[in-house]
């Protein structure tokens, strides 16, 4: 790991001028929180704030599913008519009605299912949303474990730095070496040291990027330390794209709406199928005998027979249609995407862990060693300790994208259950 190579490097350069090593830097545990991938991912499913919101859309979409079974209520009606004059009359006739209607055509029965494809539509945009969530929380996660891998490797450098500028300093003042070696170590240490306090402003900010995705940003002063290792390699062959289409919750999604789309269609037109009014009314009459009525009404057609209904019906399923394609080349894209940026940092990860790493470490070493018995310069011993600067930082960070790029391959393949 980049930390014990970097102690190493520090013990031969103060094993070379014979001072002891200074002490490890370690971070306050009163103010640190260790926190595995699964912790952060359980902490996410249980306080997201997006997975919340869709939650909310699927319980309302429940809630019209009862409004789509409901059957129409039943109408009561009173009717007092009093006669213009009061002549001869005792009372006033009253009339007491009671009416209902009757659908047909199936109406009741395509809403239900038009509001039931609606909730299974919200179901698969709430799972969605934990697909997209889901890798986002993720690369999060590696992204404030790269912080901290980044702060580790540039604090080993500086305290080597400071380390080699006390030597240098006490070389200095035997007459070993020129007063231009220390200047240009002070400039070294301070650029270090700069350098440093960009990473912990970079870690502090990756921990808050992290903790408001795991609904814990109110926790403050608590500092989240990502403590997973990397991801093993992926298996050598991923499963066909036609077979993981299906399971990716944004074409279940549109083919719900699809579904809905034609329910709607045959609802529009169920409304050609005339309801039926049935009435049933009782009339008291103060001079003659009360009467009893039976009323059925149905609708005439002649001047609009929905077409309106039913053309935007016909429109919206063209559009579904249209919409179902879109997401379905858009998720073949993506998956290819993910294929394709998990290949190029595979192969860029296995370039520094087969060679490239070890191989910087070793010019290191080296460079140390024959500054330290006067065989290479300081320029040469700086520049080899930049190459290895620069490779260790770019072996954490090819770990890193290849960490995010299998999870955004995962979640392109609808294969996040298999996540830790």
């Amino acid at each position: 790991m980049p930390r014990h190579v970097i102690l190493a490097l520090v013990l031969i350069s103060f094993i070379a001028v014979g001072l002891p090593p200074p002490a490890a830097l370690a971070a306050d545990p009163a103010s640190m929180r260790a926190l595995s991938l699964r912790e952060s991912l359980m902490l996410w499913k249980s306080h997201s704030h997006e997975l919340e919101l869709a939650r909310l859309q699927v319980e309302g979409a429940r809630f019209d599913e009862l409004t789509a079974a409901a059957r129409p209520n039943p109408t009561l009606s009173v009717q007092s008519i009093a006669p213009l004059t009061q002549r001869d009359v005792n009372g006033n006739d009253t009339i007491l009605g009671l009416s209902q209607l009757i659908e047909r055509g199936g109406k009741r029965e395509l809403r239900q299912a038009l509001a039931q494809s609606a909730t299974r539509a919200s179901e698969q945009d709430w799972s969605e949303v934990m697909r997209t969530q889901g890798v986002t929380v993720m690369q999060a996660y590696y992204d404030l474990k790269l912080a901290q891998e980044i702060l580790a490797i540039d604090q080993g450098m500086a305290e080597l730095y400071r380390g080699s500028l006390m030597a240098t300093s006490k070389r200095w003042k035997d007459g070993d070496v020129p007063a231009s070696a220390v200047t240009r170590l002070k400039v070294e240490v301070a650029r270090m040291e700069n350098q440093v306090r960009q990473d912990m402003n970079s870690l502090r900010q990756a921990q808050l990027v992290l903790a408001y995705y795991l609904g814990v940003s109110w926790q403050v002063g608590v500092a989240h330390q990502a403590t997973d290792p990397g991801p093993e390699m992926p298996p050598a062959h991923a499963p066909g794209i036609e077979e993981r289409l299906e399971k990716r919750p944004d074409v279940r999604a549109a083919q719900e709406r699809l579904e809905g789309a034609r329910t709607a269609l045959e609802l529009a037109r169920a409304q050609l199928t005339r309801d039926v009014t049935v009435g049933v009314s009782v009339e008291r009459h103060p001079l003659v005998a009360n009467t009893v009525g039976v009323q059925v009404s149905v609708p005439l057609f002649t001047n609009y027979q929905y077409q309106g209904e039913i053309g935007k019906a016909q429109t919206l399923l063209t559009q579904a249609q249209a919409q179902i394609a879109q997401v379905m080349s858009q998720a073949r894209q993506e998956i290819a995407q993910a294929q394709s940026d998990l290949e190029t940092a595979q192969d860029r990860l296995l370039r520094y862990e087969n060679g490239l790493l070890a191989d910087a470490e070793r010019a290191a070493i080296n460079a140390e060693f024959a500054f330290h018995h006067g065989a290479s310069s300081l320029v040469e011993l700086l520049d080899a300790r930049r190459t290895y600067l620069t490779t260790q930082i770019e072996a954490v960070s090819a770990r890193a994208d290849y960490a995010k790029a299998l999870a955004a391959w995962r979640a392109a393949l609808a294969l996040m259950d298999d996540q830790p």
